[in-house]
């Protein structure tokens, strides 16, 4: 392979022509440094909440925005902690018998609703079309709740060898 152009050699301009265009070209496309820790470069930190239930709209917030908007109007009275293996549609393996998702449920002192808290694949639900095991819609076809108010920004392919934290108020009032 021959390099044939360099954004930073370049200053970022675009190059003026394709060199031969009966040849094939490989590109190297980098994102900007800032995305190995934001969605947003103005608001680090791979973590959201969605909430549902929020007056007098649904509200969808990430990032270290989660500081300003969580209130303090209301306290977690308890936390409970299940685990899950994912179905098969094969034979198990070795990885699958040992594999496990968690997850912490929030209760409130409100009483209205639970908030589901989970570590799980980064873009994982944008990268899915925002669907999600914790709400009636997962297998919906046309966009689910949760994505329509999702930022685009959170709209990207899942990475498998990174995680993101993500908090989901749920209808359930209790884990009875």
């Amino acid at each position: 392979w021959k390099k044939v152009w360099d954004a930073v050699i370049n200053n970022n301009s675009p190059p003026s022509s394709v060199i031969d265009p009966t040849l094939l070209y490989r590109a190297t496309i980098r994102a900007s440094p800032w995305t190995s820790y934001a969605w947003a470069k103005d608001n680090p930190g791979f973590v959201f909440w969605y909430e549902p239930h929020h007056q007098p709209n649904s509200r969808f917030t990430y990032g270290m925005e989660l500081t300003k908007t969580l209130s303090q109007e209301h306290y977690c009275t308890y936390i409970h902690m299940f685990s899950h293996r994912y179905a098969v549609r094969r034979r198990e393996t070795a990885r699958d018998r040992m594999t496990y998702h968690s997850v912490c449920v929030l209760e409130w002192d409100h009483g209205r609703y639970c908030t589901v808290v989970e570590l799980a694949y980064l873009n994982g639900i944008g990268g899915s079309q925002g669907k999600s095991n914790y709400y009636d819609d997962p297998d919906s076809k046309v966009p689910t709740k949760l994505y329509a108010v999702y930022p685009p920004e959170l709209i990207q392919p899942w990475l498998s060898d990174r995680a993101e934290i993500r908090g989901y108020d749920v209808e359930a009032r209790n884990i009875d």
